[in-house]
């Protein structure tokens, strides 16, 4: 196992790709010579969260989205028939008996929808690992904590006093 190595851009596209074909962490350990543990740390911490959602659907995360009978909520469903809040994904902010859903894969590894079978018809908020965007993170973050602290002088005698 590779130890105290910072993960580089090539492993990152490996573990989104592996994500994608739906290996497990062990596997992507097993294949880049390093722990799983390693492997979920990287994603979870590096996940991209979207409200988008499926192909005709818009993003609608509410418990009650399927048995809803509501319409004319929100503005842009005012003076439209026949077109429930259901369908609209906007009427979340308006409505009394609206109840937050989250997917429960999210809770359990993979902790992203890279690899699940159902993201093409769900609708709710999704996280996914993209290899580019956890590379930036990274990077952002290295650069960061390099930079140090822009200190006057006049402020360091505020604190010595």
């Amino acid at each position: 196992m590779a130890k105290h190595k910072h993960m580089d851009l090539k492993e990152r596209y490996v573990i989104e790709h592996s994500l994608d074909d739906s290996l497990s962490f062990k596997a992507i350990g097993l294949d880049l010579g390093r722990d799983c543990t390693t492997i979920s740390k990287e994603v979870k911490g590096h996940r991209v969260f979207e409200k988008k959602g499926a192909y005709g659907r818009p993003f609608n995360n509410c418990i009650n989205r399927f048995g809803c009978k509501k319409t004319d909520l929100c503005p842009n469903c005012s003076g439209i028939k026949r077109n429930k809040c259901s369908f609209c994904g906007k009427c979340c902010s308006y409505c009394n008996e609206y109840k937050m859903e989250v997917c429960p894969r999210l809770a359990k590894p993979p902790y992203v929808c890279n690899g699940c079978p159902d993201r093409n018809k769900c609708t709710l908020e999704k996280a996914f690992y993209y290899a580019i965007s956890a590379q930036y993170e990274y990077e952002h973050l290295l650069s960061e904590s390099r930079t140090g602290y822009n200190i006057t002088e006049e402020a360091i005698a505020n604190i010595v006093l």
